[in-house]
C-alpha cells in the first residue's frame, strides 16, 4: 500500500481523490473490486490531468466511475508486449454496459502501439497519441502514468462529424444514422473526404435506397474486426458483398466486389465499434 507522501510524490492525489468518490458507489466498488481480480495494467492520469477536467466532469460520480473502468485493462501490459507501428495491439479495459456495448459482452478497447522495436515506451493511440510512462509494479498491478486523461469512446454521429463530415452528411441524408448508431458491434470502411469528393457529383443522382446500399457494402454487421483481425479471417458487408485483405510493401487494401481501397489509418474506436479510413468510396 502507498503512503500519502508516496501518492504525492507521484503526482498522483488527483486519481486518489477520484477513486475515494466512488468507492461511495455501489458502482465504484464493484470496479475498484475488480483491481485485485487477476492481473491488471492501470493508466494514472496525473494530478494536471485531473486538474483540467471539467467541474461538471469530476462531480458526476456515475461518470467518473466510467472514465476510471476506461483506465484499466483486463491483462497485464509491458511495453516489450506491445505492436510496434503501423501495427497496433488492441487492449480490452473494464468499460462495458450501457452505450458502450460490443458484440460477446465484450468491453471496450483502446489501441496501444510503440514507435520503434526497441522503444521502451509504449503510446495510447488517440488524436495526438499519449505517451504511457513505466510501468510501476504494484502487486497484481501494472501502473503507467499518463499526462492526459482518456476520453471516452464517443458515438458514431459525434465521431463521424469530428472526422469525417463528408461522409458524416451522406450517412445523416441516407437516413441511416440511428439505426448504424443503435447497433451493436460495426466494423466500417470510412471513407475519407477525398473519396466523397471524387463521387460528389454522382450521389444526387442515386435514390436513397442505392445510397444506403453503397453504405452497407463498408460495414461488417455484427462484428468488431480490428487491424490485427481483418487480414485473417473471412467477413460479409451488411449488403452481402465479400470483403477480401491483402497486405504488402505499400500498404493493407481491401477488396469488394471490382473496387480496391487503401486503408490509411486503422483502429478508431468509438462506442459500439471500430472504423477503419480508406482512400477510395
Amino acid at each position: 500500500m502507498c503512503s500519502s507522501a508516496d501518492v504525492s510524490a507521484a503526482n498522483l492525489t488527483g486519481l486518489v481523490g477520484v477513486a475515494s468518490a466512488i468507492a461511495e458507489t455501489p458502482e465504484g466498488m464493484a470496479l475498484l473490486g475488480q483491481l485485485a481480480q487477476g492481473n491488471k495494467t492501470v493508466f494514472a492520469p496525473n494530478d494536471e490531468a485531473f486538474a483540467a477536467v471539467p467541474e461538471e466532469v469530476s462531480s458526476n460520480t456515475t461518470l467518473l466511475t466510467q472514465i476510471l473502468s476506461y483506465h484499466i485493462l483486463n491483462n497485464s501490459y509491458t511495453p516489450e508486449g506491445v505492436q510496434v507501428s503501423p501495427m497496433h495491439t488492441i487492449a480490452r479495459t473494464l468499460l462495458t454496459g450501457g452505450e458502450y456495448m460490443l458484440p460477446g459482452n465484450r468491453s471496450a478497447p483502446v489501441v496501444l502501439t510503440r514507435n520503434a522495436s526497441d522503444a521502451e515506451m509504449f503510446e495510447i493511440v488517440t488524436d495526438s497519441n499519449i505517451t504511457a510512462m513505466g510501468p510501476t509494479a504494484a502487486a497484481n498491478l501494472q501502473v503507467y502514468v499518463i499526462d492526459e486523461v482518456l476520453s471516452l469512446p464517443p458515438d458514431l454521429g459525434t465521431l463521424a462529424g469530428q472526422l469525417f463530415p463528408s461522409l458524416a452528411g451522406v450517412i445523416q441524408s441516407s437516413g441511416l444514422l440511428e439505426s448504424l448508431q443503435s447497433a451493436e458491434g460495426l466494423t466500417i470502411f470510412a471513407p475519407n473526404d477525398a473519396a466523397i469528393a471524387a463521387i460528389a457529383s454522382e450521389l444526387p443522382n442515386l435514390n436513397e435506397t442505392s445510397v444506403q446500399t453503397i453504405l452497407a457494402n463498408h460495414v461488417i454487421n455484427g462484428t468488431t474486426a480490428y487491424s490485427d483481425r481483418i487480414t485473417s479471417e473471412n467477413y460479409t458487408s451488411a449488403a452481402g458483398a465479400m470483403f477480401e485483405f491483402m497486405s504488402n510493401d505499400t500498404g493493407t487494401y481491401v477488396m469488394s466486389g471490382n473496387s480496391t481501397a487503401m486503408i490509411v489509418q486503422t483502429d478508431i474506436i468509438y462506442n459500439r465499434g471500430v472504423i477503419h479510413v480508406s482512400l477510395s468510396a
